[in-house]
């Protein structure tokens, strides 16, 4: 499949978007944007998330091609690069999904929060009942996803991110407020021993489904091959059994 093969409407819109801006505010945004993403406005914010995550999903292509799409798409090439490189080695995302969560207030933040914690790795709830649920659109529901899944839940059940430096990233790196970390901090300590069992158990389930898979896929294989080795088999008797016969005389 070609990079960006059918661009989304959302993503078109973020590069009119950017290309629309003033110049001053481009050069601000691009600065924000590798020095101080909690500086970007909410607007700026939301369409930059949209470019960021169609980056982030073909990170596998190497930044020289992302350019390349970008420019197709109308960024200019200085922009393209500059934005491509941003996201791929700064980590931009984290932190433009860390703005999105503290631009809610208290109630609406930890129910972000409780959704994806609670809701969704606990309780496994789909999300059109987590959505109505938490009473947040699906954009907050996804930045709050993408933010705990990514760049904290599997650290920190596996014991590669102890609370207090969790507690440091967030507060010194993501600009989190102590009364947010607290809620943060509060939903994961409650659920850890739950949210690890669910995480092993769908783990071992996922990987017994596909070992039967495997097997499944196994079996058929052999029996291919042994309904090949009869062809054969039969091919080269039916040979045999020509060369024996007497040559004709005419």
């Amino acid at each position: 499949m070609s990079l960006f093969a059918n661009p989304s409407q959302n993503l078109k819109n973020a590069i009119n978007w950017f290309n629309g801006l003033r110049k001053e505010e481009q050069v601000s945004i691009l600065t924000n944007l590798e020095e101080n993403p909690e500086d970007l406005t909410n607007e700026q914010n939301e369409q930059l998330t949209i470019i960021a995550l169609e980056i982030a999903s073909a990170m596998p292509y190497g930044q020289n091609p992302i350019v390349t799409k970008f420019i197709e798409l109308g960024l200019p090439q200085v922009h393209a690069s500059l934005i491509v490189n941003a996201i791929t080695t700064k980590s931009v995302l984290p932190k433009l999904d860390a703005k999105k969560l503290l631009s809610l207030n208290d109630q609406n933040y930890e129910k972000a929060i409780e959704s994806v914690i609670v809701k969704l790795f606990i309780e496994n709830n789909p999300i059109d009942k987590i959505l109505e649920y938490s009473g947040l659109d699906n954009q907050i529901l996804a930045a709050s996803l993408r933010f705990i899944r990514d760049n904290i839940l599997f650290l920190y059940l596996r014991g590669e991110m102890a609370i207090d430096n969790l507690r440091k990233v967030l507060r010194d790196q993501l600009n989190f407020p102590d009364n947010r970390i607290q809620i943060l901090v509060n939903i994961l300590e409650q659920n850890k021993e739950t949210i690890w069992r669910n995480f092993v158990f769908r783990n071992t389930q996922e990987t017994y489904f596909k070992m039967q898979v495997l097997e499944r896929n196994q079996i058929e294989l052999i029996n291919q091959i042994q309904q090949l080795i009869q062809l054969l088999k039969g091919e080269k008797e039916g040979a045999s059994s020509q060369a024996q016969r007497p040559a004709h005389i005419a």
